[in-house]
C-alpha cells in the first residue's frame, strides 16, 4: 500500500491564494492520473515478482488503487470487502522508530472496527 498524506490546512490555504480552481484542479487530475499509472506498474511488477508464491495461495489476491484520505479509505474498503483482518505495514527505521506507529496505521488501529494487525517493514 502507497498512502500520500494531505496537505495541512497552511500549505492548503496558500496554495488557495495563489492559484485558481481551474489550475488547481487540473494539477489536482494530473497529479492523481500519474500516482495511479506510477502504482499501477509498482503493482504489476509486485505481483509478477512474487507470482510464484501468490500462486499457492487459496484466494488469489486482488489489487486496487484508491483515492482519498489514507486511514479512512484503508477501512471503508475493508468494510466494503467484509474484511476479517486489515494488515498493514509500518515503515520503522531505528531502535526508537520502531517504537512508533506511523500515522496512517495509527489511525486505522484507534478508529477501526475491524483488528488491525501491523507488520514491520524490514
Amino acid at each position: 500500500m502507497h498512502a500520500v498524506e494531505p496537505l495541512n490546512a497552511q500549505a492548503a490555504n496558500m496554495i488557495n491564494n495563489y492559484m485558481s480552481e481551474e489550475v488547481r484542479a487540473t494539477m489536482r487530475k494530473d497529479a492523481i492520473k500519474d500516482i495511479d499509472t506510477r502504482m499501477e506498474r509498482l503493482l504489476s511488477e509486485f505481483m509478477e515478482k512474487y507470482s510464484q508464491e501468490l500462486s499457492s495461495l487459496e484466494q488469489k489476491p486482488e489489487t486496487m488503487i484508491v483515492n482519498g484520505i489514507p486511514a479512512e479509505s484503508i477501512q471503508r474498503i475493508a468494510k466494503e470487502k467484509n474484511a476479517d483482518l486489515i494488515v498493514m505495514n509500518s515503515r520503522t527505521h531505528g531502535r526508537l522508530s520502531q517504537m512508533i506507529i506511523g500515522s496512517t496505521a495509527n489511525k486505522v488501529i484507534h478508529t477501526s472496527s475491524i483488528p488491525v494487525l501491523v507488520v514491520p517493514i524490514k
